[in-house]
């Protein structure tokens, strides 16, 4: 089916029994974040305006009443217009959208359209985070001049805080990890503003960790996945509950601690199971692959690959996709089928390069090129690394990748492309992803 409306998903989180097609409803959220995300919002919003302080100073119960009714129906019509009047912007690039200054045209300062932006920001942050980080920092804009004469002052900063959260979400996204803090940090005082701050709460605590993650914080990161992973099942948002545990299993991976990764991925994928969410078994399925292909246990780790691959392939999720096939040709390679290991690793890194992720191009170059080692043909591993060097400087990522590649193509060419080179190269490929004016230095070794 296609998304439910907010006018139905306002009904069905108000009551179920006030949907004609709760089923369809219920099996919808069963495998869509964006409206699971959407649901908890509302449900978080209505929970707010039903405190006594949200709106003090109301003669009576039924006057209050009265007044939530007004105010629910006040927003639903801000929403509706807010989507005629961004729809022009809907498809069109980010710079149309911050050339129009929207928050200079009185008709854009409504919450309708620091929701909506919200929204697309969020949906977009995986697709093209430049374009979301342009459409948040514009929701954040508006959101800056709505007036606590206009609305509750509970649910502006409910919303601004919101704002915030996207745009370090979009940040975190880019790897601009230093400005994703202080975007949070914005967003985490606006929600301190807010007696019960729930969800908006879960979400930047959550956001952080990612961020300390890939910083490589891994301490803290695992401390605020556990607070987030914690407030989140207090609130009763069981997605939040395991996206926030599987940070905590991509961490244990990330320290080599294989089995409480594949523990922990385990549970999250039989959570995906009970709910029949296609995505979350593919998600974990390809994670606990990257188990098993690590422990060596090759049997268990080709059944959950292909899993991945099957789910992967029938959802049209390429960028999933292509990673899963790349394990799958490690796989193969380390099953001792190594032709066939090195003819789907170079597909692989067709693949990746092909949809713009040349970060794990690069990462899987230095697979092949490792394969090539262990096959006593070097040259041809120096000319793989050759080749991912070229596309690194036609698509303009002129940073330290460029010096790693070009060590490992020398390491190559001697005949000293070891396994610990390898694994340095790829560590240090994976760190200026998200870092890009890291500088590269080779191993102590050297």
């Amino acid at each position: 089916m296609d998304h439910p409306s907010d006018d139905v998903l306002n009904r069905y989180a108000l009551d179920p029994a006030l949907v004609a097609s709760a089923p369809e409803i219920e099996h919808h959220l069963a495998s869509c974040q964006h409206c699971r995300s959407e649901l908890d919002r509302i449900r978080e919003f209505d929970a707010r305006l039903a405190e006594r302080d949200a709106w003090e100073g109301l003669a009576d119960p039924l006057s209050q009443r009265s007044e939530l009714g007004a105010f629910a129906n006040r927003l639903a019509a801000e929403e509706q217009d807010a989507r005629r009047l961004l729809a022009p912007f809907e498809n069109a690039p980010a710079a149309t959208l911050v050339w129009a200054n929207l928050p200079n045209k009185s008709a854009f300062r409504t919450s309708g359209v620091v929701r909506l932006l919200n929204r697309h920001a969020n949906a977009m942050c995986d697709r093209d985070p430049r374009h979301a980080l342009a459409i948040a920092q514009t929701a954040v804009a508006i959101a800056s001049l709505l007036s606590e004469t206009d609305y509750p002052a509970v649910a502006i900063h409910e919303w601004r805080g919101e704002s915030s959260k996207e745009v370090a979400n979009a940040l975190y996204s880019l790897g601009e990890l230093p400005d994703a803090h202080k975007a949070l940090d914005r967003a985490e005082a606006e929600y301190n503003k807010i007696p019960h701050a729930g969800i908006g709460a879960v979400a930047v605590a959550y956001v952080r960790a990612l961020v300390l993650y890939e910083q490589e914080a891994y301490d803290d990161a695992a401390h605020l996945a556990d607070r987030a992973a914690r407030a989140a099942r207090h609130l009763g948002a069981d997605d939040r509950y395991m996206a926030a545990r599987t940070l905590r299993g991509n961490i244990a991976f990330r320290r080599s601690q294989l089995r409480e990764a594949a523990s922990i991925f385990g549970n999250a994928l039989s959570y995906g199971e009970a709910l029949k969410n296609d995505v979350w078994i593919a998600r974990e399925s390809l994670n606990i692959g990257l188990c098993h292909l690590e422990l060596g246990e090759h049997t268990l780790a080709r059944h959950k690959l292909e899993t991945a691959q099957a789910r992967f392939n029938a959802l049209h999720f390429d960028a999933e996709l292509a990673r899963t096939k790349w394990a799958l040709a490690r796989l193969s390679f380390a099953e001792g089928s190594t032709r066939e290991g090195v003819i789907a690793m170079k597909e692989a890194i067709n693949n990746l390069t092909r949809l713009g992720m040349l970060g794990d191009a690069a990462i899987a170059s230095v697979h092949l090129a490792e394969m090539f080692a262990a096959l006593r043909r070097p040259r041809e591993g120096a000319r793989v690394l050759t080749g991912i060097t070229g596309t690194f400087t036609r698509a303009g990522k002129l940073t330290g990748a460029l010096a790693a590649l070009a060590y490992l193509k020398e390491a190559a060419l001697a005949g000293e492309l070891t396994p610990e080179r390898a694994g340095y190269v790829r560590t240090y490929l994976r760190r200026v992803e998200r870092r890009p004016q890291l500088v590269f230095l080779p191993p102590p070794s050297d």
